[in-house]
């Protein structure tokens, strides 16, 4: 009973948290598919590398250049200050421009062009400047949480510039309304980071060495409730949701450990961050290893098939790998009836790998048509991997299409064939999240490690608290020992992927770094800039104890 109970509990525990993973709950479109597979024909080896290692390089000099200037000391006062005005309206900007290219990119379908975009940015920028400008003038210079005071008027100014520009959009199509609504939950839930993320830094650092490293946890908590946020309301273009969901979430979160680790008084809390990430990445693995099982599987049917069927191509050595075969399954399907279109390839009826939270896919051992589901998953119930299959409605249109000929094998060659093709984008969905997650955990602590060395030689680090009295050394050695390890599981990760997949991952992580650049560098400089740039003194950054008491006396000295 005991052991029966835990095993109940263990795997309801596992439905659950595969449920809440968003990796798991999506496809590639069949057109991605194709272009990967012609970038991956097309891309020689130095391009990989330049592209792979220069995506980080604008956000790292952005952040440079931002201190390259000396600021003037805050008790010099706000006219005392232009430096600061002016950095700031150029940062706003950035931060504007950034959302907005999101949004462009996020909604394709809608009008925003360059000029358009330009002036939403400089109207918005100018109105929160001015605002602050103003609260700088009665309140006192530096205004205490400038940024987060200055937050609620940034979202109205640039909401309100995006309803103007769509109005008659919006007023007319309701699909267009619904898309745009989305968007902006979606919009709401990133900016639940500015407030979450840095409430949790605030308590890490008054905790003990223990306290701290089980305090990092919460971490994990709060990475899987606002990737659950943000991929309820993604768009419909199924194709943006990794980079959407990896360079907001994944971006920010990386961030605020490299903050833990230049913080965090003992190794402990690098080892239960980096525990947990392993963990993490072991059950994507092994997710990617069920669906290369049953693609072997499959393979081996449809190999079987083959030579009874009049369109069953042969391919060569080199085109054998899944996504090979996948292309040309589309090829092929896409043109032969109408009954094969290729959307029905990457359609709702399509890959079903994916679900909506708590709604879970259980996965049977079998290819088997649907009558047979109902004995084979009581068969399995017993067993330790307790998981069925969710048919969809097609492949029951399918299955019922080939049963009812079996004299005739065409029909049961092209259901298995549209059943490997729809597991490929299923795959490749997984493998970019997990490759792009993990690219990201080594880059932001190398990023910000090498912001910090140049800090250290540049006047303005003195108005940063966690770098003012810093020694690099000491200040490095968690974050860079974190890095390190990260570097290692992608290395890791990298070489797993090549020998179960027989493809490279490095081709398909190029192939989204340079093909949706815009939104990668958008999110990327976007959240880099404003995570260092919001503990600066100038923006009000200190204790809470220390700003009341700041604002009391400017308040006294005023009256």
């Amino acid at each position: 009973m005991i052991v029966q109970a835990s095993t109940s509990w263990l795997s309801r525990f596992s439905r659950i948290w595969n449920s809440l993973r968003v990796e798991q709950h999506g496809h590639y479109s069949a057109q991605r598919l194709i272009d990967l597979q012609k970038y991956s024909n097309i891309i020689n080896t130095v391009e990989l590398l330049v592209i792979i290692l220069a995506t980080p390089l604008p956000c790292l000099l952005t952040v440079i250049l931002a201190d390259v200037t000396p600021l003037n000391s805050p008790e010099a006062g706000t006219n005392s200050n232009i430096v600061f005005w002016l950095r700031s309206c150029l940062i706003i900007g950035l931060y504007t421009m950034s959302f907005v290219v999101q949004f462009r990119e996020m909604l394709p379908t809608l009008p925003m062009s360059r000029e358009r975009s330009f002036g939403i940015t400089v109207f918005v920028s100018s109105g929160v400047i001015l605002f602050a400008y103003s609260m700088s003038l009665v309140i006192g210079f530096p205004v205490p949480f400038l940024m987060v005071v200055g937050a609620p008027l940034w979202m109205i100014l640039i909401l309100g510039s995006f309803a103007i520009s769509w109005k008659n959009l919006i007023c007319g199509d309701s699909a267009v309304q619904t898309q745009i609504v989305n968007g902006l939950k979606m919009f709401m839930v990133q900016m639940s980071m500015i407030a979450i993320y840095p409430f949790y830094i605030y308590i890490f650092t008054s905790l003990s060495s223990v306290g701290q490293a089980l305090f990092s946890l919460v971490l994990l908590i709060i990475k899987l409730a606002i990737k659950n946020g943000i991929s309820l309301y993604i768009p419909s273009n199924i194709d943006m949701q990794p980079e959407i969901v990896v360079f907001n979430v994944d971006i920010f979160n990386a961030l605020f450990v490299s903050f833990s680790m230049q913080t965090s008084t003992s190794k402990l809390t690098v080892i239960v961050i980096v525990v947990v990430d392993l963990l993490r990445m072991a059950s994507s693995l092994r997710e990617v290893k069920l669906l290369v099982h049953e693609l072997k599987k499959l393979e081996k049917q449809i190999n079987s098939l083959k030579p009874l069927v009049q369109d069953g191509i042969n391919l060569t050595r080199k085109q054998r790998n899944p996504l090979s075969r996948a292309c040309s399954i589309i090829a092929r399907r896409s043109f032969a009836t109408t009954n094969f279109d290729m959307r029905l390839l990457s359609a709702k009826q399509g890959p079903r790998l994916q679900v909506k939270p708590l709604h879970f896919l259980f996965r049977s051992k079998q290819v088997l048509p649907r009558k047979s589901f109902n004995h084979h998953s009581k068969y399995h119930s017993m067993g330790a991997k307790t998981q069925e299959t969710r048919v969809p409605e097609t492949l029951n249109a399918d299955s019922k299409r080939w049963k009812s000929s079996r004299t005739d094998p065409q029909p049961k060659f092209v259901f298995l064939e549209r059943q490997y093709a729809r597991k490929v984008l299923n795959l490749l969905h997984l493998t970019e999240f997990t490759i792009l997650i993990e690219y990201i955990e080594v880059i932001v602590p190398v990023v910000y490690s090498i912001y910090v060395v140049a800090m250290s030689y540049l006047p303005n680090r003195v108005y940063y608290a966690q770098l003012a009295y810093m020694d690099v050394e000491s200040t490095l050695s968690n974050v860079l020992l974190y890095s390190f390890l990260e570097f290692l599981s992608l290395i890791l990760l990298t070489t797993f992927l090549r020998k179960t997949m027989e493809y490279s991952p490095t081709h398909q992580l190029a192939f989204v770094l340079r093909t949706q650049w815009k939104m990668v560098q958008s999110t990327l400089v976007l959240w880099v800039v404003y995570v260092v740039q919001s503990s600066l003194v100038h923006f009000g950054t200190l204790k809470m104890p220390q700003l009341l008491h700041y604002v009391d006396l400017r308040l006294i000295q005023r009256s």
